[in-house]
């Protein structure tokens, strides 16, 4: 029931009389049976008549308000799902206007992140009316997130989605091939590939390893051979490569 009074004393010491509000069966939300009316004696809300036959009543003794119930907050626009790619800067979004209530100002309503399906893929954290989506490193994928405005305990949801798109990262050198020493006319040397590379989206074995260069053929010939290299030392050769 969206009213509301104010009385005042106009030099009046003692005070007491009857209110009475009519409205029709169109202004109900909900069941009549959960309409009620409440006056504030300067310190506490106290219950009067529940409402019944269209007809809200109560005595009003003191000088504050005679008011109708406190309703829930609303949404009143809803957040837009977010699509972005994987490893993508920060999402701000601000919460301003998202949610609104009847009986309060919406700088009076309480925003907070009430569930998040999959926090490792992206956290979400509130400051004022700022919702910053923060996301993980190499994860790629989809989440629920739910924000909640509250005021005095009555709560609205707001659900929407995150999704964040897959992007091919290349490899990287996870452990340097160290340097080889050797005399002239050594036998072969091996030197195994298999932890020198590393990919977040690929095993080991889709790493495919080529010898891109070799500046002293003439020295030494390199092979590699899947997740070998071979060296080859000629013979009477010295120097470096």
């Amino acid at each position: 029931l969206e009213r509301q009074w104010t009385l005042s004393q106009s030099g009046i010491t003692d005070f007491s009389c009857d209110v009475a509000l009519d409205y029709l069966p169109d202004d109900i939300v909900g069941t009549e049976e959960s309409i009620y009316a409440k006056v504030h004696d300067g310190t506490d809300w106290i219950s009067l008549e529940q409402a019944g036959a269209n007809r809200l009543t109560g005595t009003v003794s003191v000088f504050g308000e005679f008011t109708g119930m406190d309703h829930n907050p609303a949404i009143a626009s809803e957040i837009a799902d977010v699509t972005v790619d994987e490893d993508a800067a920060d999402t701000v979004i601000n919460l301003s206007g998202v949610f609104t209530d009847h009986d309060d100002d919406e700088a009076d309503i309480l925003e907070t992140v009430k569930s998040n399906s999959h926090p490792a893929l992206v956290s979400a954290t509130i400051d004022g009316d700022i919702l910053t989506l923060d996301y993980g490193d190499d994860w790629s994928g989809s989440a629920t997130l739910v924000i909640r405005g509250d005021t005095h305990g009555k709560t609205v949801d707001d659900e929407f989605t995150v999704t964040v798109g897959p992007v091919d990262d290349p490899p990287y050198l996870k452990n340097e091939i160290p340097d080889v020493t050797a005399d002239e006319d050594s036998e072969p040397l091996t030197v195994s590939l298999g932890s020198v590379f590393d990919d977040v989206d690929s095993p080991d074995s889709a790493i495919v390893k080529t010898l891109l260069g070799n500046s002293a053929s003439d020295l030494v010939s390199a092979e590699v051979t899947e997740n070998t290299l071979t060296l080859a030392f000629l013979p009477d050769q010295h120097g470096t490569a």
